[in-house]
């Protein structure tokens, strides 16, 4: 798992580094944990959010608090968690507003931190794309993949936040993933769940983007798109 930690308080920053370490060993979890003491130095970081699981942050901070980023994260796609460290529970009704995951009052309690991290790995044990990129593999929430695009012998896997090649076939794609992916087109392949409106030919999805449905495939694609709506 991947944890970012935006504290300014080096003490805090260093403790909760190092309950994360402690847990992701005891479960047997690889563990990458980056540290950020400020807003700024993270934004500037230019992190691929989408291969975060829990984002830590010090809501007061100078400048660009833990909330900005928060927003930031929540406006950019961001859909895995995000737990707060306050000083103060004056922030605790804004929190909601970005489905913060929990509101941790400091000091930092260690069974607490166990406790979340608990629960959140055991809803994040789901289904996933598995992306392989010399000799890495990221795991990717389907529910943050938007399309696929084949180009030539490369597919691009296109999420909430970034764009992903990978040296792949649609055939070997397709068996892989689950019904709320359809292949619109010998080249597209979509998530309904990321489809803002469908209009004769063409496909609108929720990052604007527009991809034209194939001819052999317009039928089932309204069908589907159907069905995937009433089950929803």
């Amino acid at each position: 798992m991947k944890f970012v930690i935006l504290e300014n308080n080096e003490k805090d920053r260093l403790l909760l580094q190092s309950i994360l370490n402690t847990w992701a060993i005891g479960k047997g979890i690889p563990c990458d944990t980056l540290c950020f003491s400020s807003g700024e130095s993270f934004l500037h970081a230019k992190i691929y959010i989408d291969e975060v699981s829990v984002f830590f942050l010090n809501i007061i901070m100078d400048s660009t608090t833990g909330m900005d980023i928060a927003l930031f994260l929540r406006k950019n796609g961001f859909n895995g968690e995000i737990i707060f460290l306050a000083n103060t529970t004056d922030y605790i009704l804004q929190s909601y507003d970005v489905h913060a995951f929990n509101y941790i009052l400091k000091p930092i309690d260690v069974s607490l931190i166990s406790k979340n991290l608990d629960e959140i790995y055991s809803n994040s044990i789901g289904p996933y794309y598995l992306y392989q990129h010399k000799g890495d593999l990221t795991r990717l929430p389907y529910r943050n993949i938007i399309c696929f695009i084949s180009c030539r012998h490369n597919v691009d896997i296109v999420t909430t936040s970034n764009t992903y090649t990978e040296r792949i076939s649609f055939s070997e794609i397709i068996t892989k993933l689950p019904t709320c992916f359809i292949q619109i087109h010998r080249s597209f392949i979509v998530n309904m769940g990321h489809i803002s409106k469908i209009s004769h030919n063409m496909i609108y999805l929720s990052n604007h983007m527009q991809l034209n449905i194939g001819r052999s495939y317009i039928k089932n694609v309204h069908e589907r798109f159907t069905q995937f709506i009433s089950d929803s």
